[in-house]
């Protein structure tokens, strides 16, 4: 919520001073609280409803909001930058009380005065516009959302730079919307330009790119674009290992995560020598029954089976099902469909005898 400054710049600064130009406008001015102001003051109606907003009652909040705007509007003028102000503070609790309508046609007027008084390129006018992107996703509206969305990154990047924190803030609800509307390549773009911001802020390989690059490694392997995946997948592991533990457990899941998609791919050689530089490491932090150890060995023991070495594939699955007996018990379909699976290898073998008694041991194994 905004708050009432005594001195200003071109914009009013309540706002920017909840947000990241919070430390520059403290550094360069004081903005006084509601302490001393008369009773009757916006101030002091600001403050009054910021303190029940903090507790909930949004009823309460947005009448005091309201007396604030009244007397925002009676002692500065009606287009007056604190009545900008006071317009958003009561939209916001409009909206957090689910009254999209009456919310809408605050920001459109505190919009109005903006514009009015800073002009349609200053960041205070982005700002406004993204509180009515907002309520256009609320509303499912992802097209117009979209629009409004792009309009204020676009005043943003042109006035405080690509990589500044507002614009950085607005990037997650467009990708949002983006995700909503299925533009997946504009999406890809969107997570891109979050990446592009935390490597210029923190350097290409600190971990806080991470959670930016496996969001961009799904995306690409939701589309079968496995190349750009794998790309990514493996900076992340580098990340990961230049910053955890040899055996951490992200650092197996990354190494785990990258043998599937060559697997996904159909790279059968890179995804078993994934699997095998994985495997040592799953068991020694997690013991040879852990369940990641024996979906690696599963999955090893598909490759191996697609490329007809079917004594491979017979002894990881047999190792396999070792696991899967301990942790589901000897009657569960996990293990009865291992066994079945063995036994189809032994026949591609030509090792009827085999081929038998395993096809002989999973009807036992059936519940």
């Amino acid at each position: 919520m905004r708050g009432s400054p005594v001195f200003r710049l071109a914009l009013p600064p309540a706002r920017w001073a909840a947000g990241p130009l919070a430390v520059l406008l403290v550094s360069l001015f004081l903005i006084p609280s509601a302490v001393g102001a008369p009773e009757d003051s916006p101030e002091t109606y600001q403050a009054q409803s910021d303190r029940y907003r903090q507790a909930g009652q949004y009823a309460q909040a947005s009448a005091l909001a309201k007396k604030a705007l009244e007397a925002a509007t009676i002692q500065y003028g009606p287009q007056h930058a604190e009545v900008a102000v006071a317009l958003n503070n009561l939209a916001a609790l409009y909206l957090l009380q689910g009254q999209d309508t009456q919310a809408e046609l605050l920001y459109r007027k505190a919009l109005a005065i903006n514009e009015k008084n800073l002009g349609p390129a200053h960041p205070e006018v982005a700002l406004d516009l993204a509180e009515l992107a907002k309520i256009e996703t609320l509303r499912k509206h992802y097209e117009r959302a979209e629009g409004l969305y792009q309009q204020a990154l676009n005043i943003l990047r042109a006035a405080l730079g690509p990589t500044h924190p507002e614009v950085e803030s607005l990037l997650a609800p467009l990708a949002e919307v983006l995700r909503q509307e299925g533009r997946f390549d504009a999406l890809a773009a969107v997570y891109r330009q979050e990446l592009e911001i935390q490597a210029a802020r923190f350097g290409d390989r600190d971990y806080r790119l991470l959670p930016y690059l496996d969001q961009l490694v799904e995306l690409h392997a939701s589309r079968r674009e496995y190349e750009q995946a794998e790309a990514l997948c493996q900076r992340s592991l580098n990340i990961r290992q230049g910053f955890y533990a040899f055996q951490h457990p992200q650092v197996l899941r990354t190494m785990r995560r990258l043998a599937k998609l060559y697997a996904a791919a159909g790279d059968s050689a890179q995804a078993l020598e994934a699997y095998r530089r994985l495997l040592p490491r799953q068991r020694l932090l997690l013991g040879n029954y852990h369940p990641d150890v024996v979906d690696t060995l599963e999955a090893m023991g598909a490759l191996y089976a697609a490329e007809k070495k079917y004594g491979w594939a017979i002894n990881l699955y047999s190792h396999a099902l070792d696991g899967q007996e301990k942790n589901l018990g000897a009657h569960a379909p996990e293990v009865v469909a291992t066994m079945e699976r063995i036994a189809d290898l032994y026949a591609q073998e030509g090792n009827n005898n085999l081929r038998d008694k395993w096809r002989a041991r999973a009807a036992q194994a059936r519940p």
